[in-house]
This record gives C-alpha cells, structure tokens and sequence, in this order.
C-alpha cells in the first residue's frame, strides 16, 4: 500500500449538542479551519507528530475537562450550564421514544391479534 501526501486541517472546538456524553456539557468541531499542515508522506506526518498516536480511551475528556476548555474558549458558565440541561432534555426524549416503541409493538400486536 502507498499513501500520496498527508493533508491535516485542524477545526474550531465548540460547544456541541451531542446527549452521547455521559454528564456535561460536549464538546464539537465548527467549519472554521484552525490550521493546514501538509506532509509529503505519512511517515513524515508521523515523525513531525513527535509523540505517539493515542489510544481511544486516552481521546475522552472528563466532564471536567471539557468545561475547563469551554471556559477557555470563551463560554460563559451560564453557556455551560444551558447546553447541559439542553443535552439532558435530549436524552430524556430520546429515552421516552423507546419506551414508546416499545408500547407500541404491545399494541401493534394486540391490534393484530384483534383483526386475526
């Protein structure tokens, strides 16, 4: 197998609107290109990386550090705050709607079994 260049464009973080974190508020990538960095071979864009690639569980930020960095970026604790209760106003409709599907297959059944 052999790559051609290597392009890495780093984006904006943002506060997202994702309810798959688990407490806090997420964190997400905007459209706005931070920086551009291209490398004529993925081996050279290893070596210029001078660390080694993490592992999935080194990638999740605690709800901590993800509040930390929204600060940093400029979000107000009250931003925090809000798209908290928002991501919880998600999940708990995301949670309602499969307890409803699962209702509504009971009754599907039972409608059917009506008509026989």
């Amino acid at each position: 197998v052999k790559y051609g260049t290597v392009t890495i464009r780093e984006f904006d973080r943002i506060m997202g609107d994702s309810p798959a974190v688990k407490t806090g508020a997420p964190i997400s990538i905007g459209w706005k290109v931070q920086s551009v960095k291209t490398h004529p071979t993925l081996d050279a864009h290893e070596q210029s990386r001078g660390r080694p690639t993490k592992k999935s569980g080194e990638l999740v930020l605690t709800r901590d550090q993800r509040h930390a960095l929204l600060e940093e970026l400029g979000y107000s604790k009250r931003d925090i705050a809000q798209a908290v209760r928002e991501t919880l106003r998600t999940k708990n409709k995301r949670r309602t709607t499969v307890n409803n599907l699962a209702a509504s297959n009971v009754e599907e059944t039972m409608e059917n079994v009506k008509s026989g």
